[in-house]
């Protein structure tokens, strides 16, 4: 930790606060949510609530798990955590959501038939994976033999968002299924392209998993389904 960043650390930790601030810091049982803009002090809040859990006794450090979305952000939330804490109590578990989603994978993934120590994809290598593949998965109107593949980064986008949701193939292939009949011969012609898709997406899972590789959407998708 750089010196620069520990003093600023120290100096927020000083920083006073409004009574909103102070409400939430203080909250009591139940979940709480803080809704606020760039630079209005979510990080200062959400630290110092840490503290507070810790050094009131509502909460071990251990018990406590803090989540972001980049290593920036988590590493600045460490800081500033373990100057609050009384010394001795810093191990209270700050991380990336993506990064928390490996830890338990790597951990209990078994459990849903995903073999320990599976390696994560990047989006470069999710693409190399697929335009391997694109022969395998069960394609028509999205892998054209002219140019077979044509559509790759727009099918890689399609998985990635159901993941993100996260939506099951199943699910998908249901809700497709549901407008084949439909009068309307849009939907119809939408309906069988989504099912195309539902199929391509369950046939890219068990391809990507028996292959031994996860992509960045599983981390969250699968950890939420663990």
């Amino acid at each position: 930790m750089s010196s620069l960043t520990t003093e600023a650390a120290r100096a927020d930790a000083q920083v006073a606060l409004d009574p909103e601030q102070s409400a939430a810091i203080q909250h009591g049982d139940g979940p709480l949510l803080v809704v606020a803009g760039a630079g209005t002090g979510k990080t200062t809040v959400i630290a110092r609530r840490i503290a507070h859990l810790v050094t009131s006794g509502r909460a071990r450090p251990s018990e406590i798990l803090a989540l972001t979305f980049n290593d920036k952000a988590a590493a600045e939330m460490q800081e500033r955590v373990d100057l609050m804490v009384p010394y001795g109590y810093a191990d209270v578990r700050v991380a990336t959501f993506h990064a928390f989603g490996e830890e338990v994978l790597s951990g209990h993934g078994l459990e849903i038939g995903i073999a320990p120590g599976s390696a994560v994809l990047d989006a470069t290598a999710q693409a190399l994976f697929l335009a391997e593949r694109i022969a395998q998965l069960p394609l028509d109107r999205y892998a054209p033999l002219s140019d077979p593949t044509r559509y790759l980064h727009q099918l890689a986008a399609y998985f990635n968002r159901a993941k993100d949701e996260p939506w099951k193939p199943e699910e998908l292939e249901e809700r497709a299924a549901s407008r084949l009949d439909d009068p309307d011969s849009a939907v119809r012609d939408q309906a069988e392209r989504d099912l195309e898709l539902a199929r391509a997406y369950g046939a890219y899972n068990q391809m990507l998993w028996q292959a031994g590789f996860l992509d960045f959407g599983d981390l969250l998708a699968l950890t939420h389904r663990l």
